[in-house]
């Protein structure tokens, strides 16, 4: 049997909150993880700002509701911002990468290049970020996709309208029967 990589060490027992690190290999196989995820991330952020200008660019109306405007200017918002933060995010890497942890019992994201901001700090603005974007976004298409209810009036219907006339009575065997209808001779 072909083992890939170093072997996986077993967790110490008794001792769940331990995370085990085999010197900095662990270390940049974590930070490889978190500047895959950010990148994809970015990426998928990337793309929901080329759909908001897809959609300006493809629509007949210029102008959108309030709520559709809120929506769809703080789902560009959080992920300009979360672009920004996974930016941060991605420029610790390298520096993150040279350092070693003093401290065992930490794990990645306590580590810090020379800036006072961890770079676990930078990732939760990063998470939480896109993720309120995300939901922004997300709800402006529910929205936008839910059947809304016309109240324009065609102009067949407008004849109609205007060629009624109402009985001249309100005993008149010719209306239909409605119930609770007490002015009607039975």
């Amino acid at each position: 049997m072909n083992n890939i990589g170093p072997p996986v060490q077993p967790a110490v027992p008794n001792q769940p909150n331990t995370i085990q690190v085999d010197g900095d290999q662990n270390l940049k196989e974590a930070l490889g993880f978190v500047k895959d995820w950010v990148t994809s991330l970015i990426g998928i952020e990337t793309a929901a700002i080329g759909a908001i200008g897809a959609f300006f660019e493809f629509k007949a109306e210029k102008h959108l509701s309030v709520p559709d405007a809120v929506l769809l200017d703080g789902a560009m918002i959080s992920f300009l911002v979360s672009i920004i933060c996974g930016a941060y995010v991605l420029n610790m890497l390298p520096g993150c990468a040279q350092r070693t942890q003093t401290d065992k019992s930490q794990d990645i994201y306590s580590l810090k290049t020379k800036g006072a901001k961890t770079l676990g700090w930078w990732a939760i603005r990063f998470r939480y970020a896109f993720l309120v974007g995300l939901i922004l976004f997300v709800t402006f298409i529910i929205v936008r996709t839910l059947p809304t209810r016309s109240y324009q009036v065609s102009a067949a219907s407008t004849a109609q309208l205007e060629a009624y006339t109402p009985p001249a009575e309100m005993g008149d065997k010719s209306r239909p029967y409605r119930p609770g209808n007490k002015n009607r001779n039975q």
